[in-house]
């Protein structure tokens, strides 16, 4: 712990020893107006002396290292489309040095570098600008429809956006940062036609402090919207209403200006696009390492249910019977030069009816068992969340951030099903509510040294209420019996902590120390009636769970060169966790490296080590059998221990927008020596799940996409793989075995640019899953795909064929949908004829390898149905 302790003294020394006199000063153009983002080099003997760019307020701040009394430097501003100044400057170390310089636009710069092959690309410093109208086909309706068609963008089937293979952080409107990480909502609903431009920014910071001291490895995705949509209300409405009771409405409307940007968007539908996903948060850049994005909130664990249907294959949605509604109004408003709020209000309900047709059996010993149910589902999920967010630069130097989020989600879920002949229903009424906030803060000490200081407080509670009929346990939990049961389980949750990060700057290196300290207490109440409200003890019962600690890491990160980077961090942490079982405290050392190479002429490559300590949860430790469903108990472990584990990754990624070529590739290997798994018993009609420590598994995860544009075809292709493996110790029905699980995915999807009224975009994928236990196996195989075709009748008409295809068990599934779009040039006016499901196919049948079962599903198809919609845009 001492040599521990001197590393800390050694950084803080590093960074006292390190201060020189500053060179600052403010960055304007002809007309008076502070530019951000300017490019400011100090150079000293020819060579690069320090860098950096102007903040918000054009000022920029430089630090000079290993000069002397009077030297000689000069000083270089550059930025598209002004013209470069460079200025010899002679030092004094005795005070700052302040120089200000006023740019001239340069004409010939602000000439576009344009990329041809039916598509434009501006490409600039740290940004790469798509024209919007280049990749608009006439079929777009919203944001996600327009950026799925960019090169090197990815929109996954959860919503979440990628660029050049890595997640974005945020979507931005001009600038301005409404959604935060609900962006999805922006992305499914704003009409496409509103947006001029397509800008992804690299080195993306919104910490305007942050942003002054260091590179930031971070990607965003900013839209510009056409000039007449500003400083004016705007919006549109969409009707639609089709046969079979068919929907779907949409109404927004926004303001755009200046100092306040105003939306509002709107969708009601009952064709299979639900909307309270679309209120959920990215989670995908959660787990940055950095303290200025770290998150801290906990997610609420529902504990009750009963729709334990897998999410088919289907792409386009077309098994989901929904009835959902959405309406999201979000402002940002600058009440001052640096005082910024961010409000948002969400309401969000979507209804669904489910009904399948299952057969499931078992793998390995189990395989005698097998079990069949029909079920009626119907599932009502609301949603109402509201944030706020306050921003505040109190001067160049310190910067606050506050953000405070409520979210309280009611549910009701129904379901009657036969079990083997045998007649049960399920009702579960929940409550799910969540308040958190958080406060950052941000402080320049010098030029080489910044504070990040960071707290946070929240408070879950989940409140659910299972009747099931018949009862299908007494006391002894282990027979049937006639009668109703009911279960009533609370489990409110507390937690909050406190962090500090001191950032350092060197010549040729960063460093970071970072104290933190947190704090979790939660409580798990269930009982369990019978008949007149007979307590049943066995399922009923108290747990309380408590965690709390500390955490004392030092990050170090070393440029070996302009291309290779070294970085490494050391965590040492404390925790107490207290439970009803025993009181016990853990202590980890964990460490981490990477090595890393960037070139604009190779890619990027990285290597990283990892090793972790994992402590268990309340819900693997909790003492009571809990009911998950009408077949299913869960109890935790009677056993409190930490697992350890290892994580070994490379990264490669290449990005060359001049040849439109785009490769990512990734492949990590993590073993663990113990994990907490499942002691499963298992018959036809229960399952009773127990957390047991049982031995730890592998896990191997790799994936590799290219992607080009061929311009003598003319046609974009990308190819990817994704295969993941993984192994780990399960014990059912006192056998114990290893538990192996393969998936692979192989792709291949392409969009022609002919330049005639018919072009083509395709996809094809093969899926691939293999599960073994002990002797014993089962594999599933199956194609999925579509081939759309864009039939261009004149300007304004424009005909979409749809056709997704499905193999499954040597069956041929085909959904074809035809869309009619009539987009006149002149007026407000446009329309659509949609035609889905046109061969009213009726079933779909679903094979599931999960964990040691395999299930067979049969689900119904939403039928044939059109849809006839009116667009008034204003």
């Amino acid at each position: 712990m001492n040599k521990f302790l001197c590393l800390i003294a050694f950084f803080f020394s590093l960074g006292i020893s390190a201060q020189n006199a500053q060179v600052y000063g403010k960055i304007t153009n002809s007309n008076g107006d502070k530019l951000q983002g300017i490019s400011v080099l100090l150079f000293h003997n020819k060579a690069i002396n320090s860098f950096g760019y102007s903040n918000v307020d054009g000022r920029y701040s430089l630090l000079p290292k290993n000069v002397k009394q009077n030297d000689t430097l000069q000083l270089k501003i550059t930025a598209l489309g002004y013209k470069s100044i460079v200025k010899e400057i002679v030092l004094d170390l005795a005070k700052a040095n302040e120089y200000n310089f006023e740019l001239v636009e340069d004409i010939q710069q602000l000439n576009e570098v344009v990329l041809e092959g039916q598509q434009k690309i501006i490409i600039k410093r740290d940004t790469i600008v798509f024209n919007a109208d280049s990749y608009k086909d006439g079929n777009e309706q919203v944001i996600e429809d327009l950026l799925a068609k960019l090169p090197g963008v990815e929109v996954e089937s959860n919503g979440e956006i990628k660029v050049h293979g890595k997640f974005i952080d945020k979507l931005l409107i001009e600038g301005d940062d409404l959604f935060d990480n609900k962006y999805k909502i922006l992305s499914k609903n704003l009409d496409a036609s509103h947006v001029s431009a397509v800008e992804i920014l690299d080195n993306f910071e919104d910490n305007p402090v942050l942003k002054s001291f260091k590179e930031s490895d971070k990607v965003a995705i900013n839209l510009k919207l056409n000039d007449e949509k500003k400083n004016v209300w705007f919006g549109n409405i969409n009707l639609g209403l089709g046969n079979n009771e068919r929907y779907s409405n949409r109404g927004n409307i926004g303001l755009l200006r200046k100092k306040i940007k105003i939306f509002n968007l709107s969708h009601l539908n009952n064709i299979g696009e639900l909307t309270v996903p679309q209120t959920s948060e990215i989670t995908a850049a959660s787990g940055s390492s950095n303290l200025s994005d770290k998150n801290f909130r906990k997610e609420n664990q529902l504990i009750v249910d009963i729709d334990e249907v897998s999410q088919s294959q289907l792409s386009k949605n077309e098994d989901v019977f929904n009835n959902s509604f959405l309406n999201s109004f979000s402002i940002v408003g600058k009440l001052n030069k640096n005082l910024t709020l961010r409000s948002m209000i969400n309401i969000s309900k979507d209804q669904q009816d489910k009904w399948y047709q299952i057969s499931g059996s078992y793998i390995g010993a189990l395989d005698s068992i097998s079990f069949y149910e029909r079920k009626y589902l119907e599932l009502n999920d609301d949603v109402v969340n509201a944030e706020v967010e306050v921003k505040y630069l109190g001067n160049s130097k310190t910067y606050y951030v506050y953000r405070a989020d409520l979210n309280f989600q009611p549910s009701e879920r129904y379901g009657e099903m036969d079990l083997n002949g045998e007649n049960i229903v399920q009702n579960v009424e929940g409550q799910n509510f969540r308040f958190y906030n958080q406060l950052d803060i941000s402080k320049k000490l010098s030029q080489n040294k910044l504070l990040f200081i960071n707290g946070y407080w929240g408070s879950n509670e989940v409140d659910q209420k299972l009747s099931l009929r018949p009862n299908l346990f007494d006391q002894n939990s282990n027979t049937q019996n006639d009668g109703n049961g009911k279960q009533a389980i609370n489990a409110p949750q507390k937690y909050g902590g406190v962090n500090s990060e001191l950032f350092m700057k060197f010549e040729h290196s960063e460093a970071t120390v970072r104290v933190e300290g947190f704090a979790e207490d939660k409580k798990i109440t269930s009982e369990y009636f019978v008949g007149d409200n007979q307590m049943v003890d066995s399922l009923s019962g108290n747990f309380r769970y408590e965690n709390n600690g500390y955490k004392i890491t030092t990050k170090y990160h070393y440029d070996l060169s302009s291309s290779w980077k070294f970085k490494s961090f050391l965590k040492y942490s404390m925790n107490e966790l207290r439970s009803d079982l025993s009181i016990e405290n853990f202590s980890f050392l964990s460490p981490s490296i990477s090595i890393g190479y960037k070139s604009k002429s190779t890619g990027v490559f990285n290597f990283n080590y990892v090793y972790y300590n994992q402590l268990p949860g309340s819900f693997q430790i909790n003492s009571n059998y809990l009911l998950r469903n009408y077949r299913t108990l869960v109890r935790g472990s009677n056993t409190i221990a930490d697992s350890k584990n290892h994580n070994f990754s490379i990264r490669y990624a290449y990005k060359n927008y001049k040849n439109l070529l785009f490769i990512n590739s990734s492949l990590s290997y993590g073993l663990s020596d113990k994990r907490y798994s499942f002691n499963s018993f298992v018959n036809e009609n229960i399952i009773f799940n127990q957390y047991e420590l049982l031995e730890g598994g592998k896990m191997v995860n790799g994936n590799f996409a290219i992607s080009t544009y061929l311009n003598f075809i003319p046609f974009s292709v990308k190819i990817s793989s994704d295969q993941f493996w993984n192994t780990m110790g399960v014990m059912i029905n006192n056998e114990g075995g290893i538990l192996e699980n393969y998936n692979a995915l192989y792709t291949i999807q392409g969009t022609s640019y002919f330049n005639i009224p018919l072009n083509f975009k395709f996809q094809l994928q093969y899926n691939y899953s293999k599960g073994y236990f002990n002797d014993q196996q089962s594999e599933n195989g199956y194609y999925q795909g579509f081939l759309n075709a864009l039939v261009e009748l004149n300007d304004w008409i424009k005909i979409d064929v749809n056709n997704n295809f499905y193999t499954l068990n040597s069956d041929y599934y085909l959904f074809s949908d035809v869309i009619f779009n009539l987009n006149p040039k002149k007026g407000n006016w446009s329309y659509r004829i949609s035609g889905k499901n046109l061969a009213n196919r009726g079933q779909f049948a679903n094979i599931v390898i999960n964990e040691f079962q395999t299930t067979e599903s049969s689900i119904p198809i939403l039928p044939r149905y059109f849809l006839a919609e009116v667009k008034y845009r204003f």
